[in-house]
Protein backbone atom coordinates (compact mmCIF):
# COMPACT_ATOMS: atom_id res chain seq x y z
CA UNK A 1 0.00 0.00 0.00
CA UNK A 2 1.41 3.11 -0.98
CA UNK A 3 1.61 6.40 1.36
CA UNK A 4 -1.22 7.96 -0.98
CA UNK A 5 -3.45 5.15 -0.04
CA UNK A 6 -3.19 5.63 3.65
CA UNK A 7 -5.29 8.09 5.38
CA UNK A 8 -3.60 10.98 6.73
CA UNK A 9 -2.68 10.91 10.22
CA UNK A 10 -1.74 14.66 12.11
CA UNK A 11 -0.24 13.00 14.94
CA UNK A 12 1.78 10.30 13.10
CA UNK A 13 2.95 13.29 10.96
CA UNK A 14 4.40 15.20 13.81
CA UNK A 15 5.66 12.36 15.24
CA UNK A 16 7.90 11.67 12.48
CA UNK A 17 8.71 14.93 11.55
CA UNK A 18 10.03 15.67 15.07
CA UNK A 19 12.00 12.32 15.37
CA UNK A 20 13.77 13.31 11.60
CA UNK A 21 14.80 16.92 12.89
CA UNK A 22 15.80 15.16 16.44
CA UNK A 23 18.23 12.70 14.35
CA UNK A 24 19.54 15.95 12.45
CA UNK A 25 20.39 18.03 15.98
CA UNK A 26 21.85 14.89 17.03
CA UNK A 27 24.10 13.56 14.16
CA UNK A 28 24.19 16.90 11.70
CA UNK A 29 26.86 19.14 11.38
CA UNK A 30 26.63 22.90 14.29
CA UNK A 31 24.93 25.24 12.09
CA UNK A 32 22.36 22.36 11.16
CA UNK A 33 22.71 21.06 14.99
CA UNK A 34 21.06 25.33 15.61
CA UNK A 35 18.46 25.21 12.97
CA UNK A 36 17.46 22.22 13.98
CA UNK A 37 17.11 22.97 18.05
CA UNK A 38 14.99 26.41 16.56
CA UNK A 39 13.18 24.14 14.08
CA UNK A 40 11.87 21.87 16.83
CA UNK A 41 11.45 24.85 19.40
CA UNK A 42 8.95 26.36 17.25
CA UNK A 43 7.16 22.97 16.27
CA UNK A 44 6.42 22.35 19.92
CA UNK A 45 5.38 25.80 20.81
CA UNK A 46 2.62 25.70 17.72
CA UNK A 47 1.56 22.51 18.51
CA UNK A 48 0.47 23.96 21.67
CA UNK A 49 -0.93 26.42 20.90
CA UNK A 50 -3.11 24.85 18.61
CA UNK A 51 -3.87 21.99 21.17
CA UNK A 52 -4.90 24.66 23.13
CA UNK A 53 -6.94 26.30 20.50
CA UNK A 54 -8.53 23.02 19.89
CA UNK A 55 -9.59 22.45 23.57
CA UNK A 56 -10.89 26.08 24.32
CA UNK A 57 -13.03 25.33 20.95
CA UNK A 58 -14.51 22.12 21.98
CA UNK A 59 -15.41 23.66 25.65
CA UNK A 60 -16.76 26.48 23.75
CA UNK A 61 -18.83 24.38 21.60
CA UNK A 62 -19.74 21.77 24.50
CA UNK A 63 -21.52 24.85 26.75
CA UNK A 64 -23.86 24.73 23.79
CA UNK A 65 -24.73 21.62 23.65
CA UNK A 66 -25.34 21.31 27.32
Amino acid sequence: MSRIDKQFDPFVYLTENITYLLSLCEYGDLHLRGACANLLVILIQTTNHLLTLSSLSNSFNNSFIN
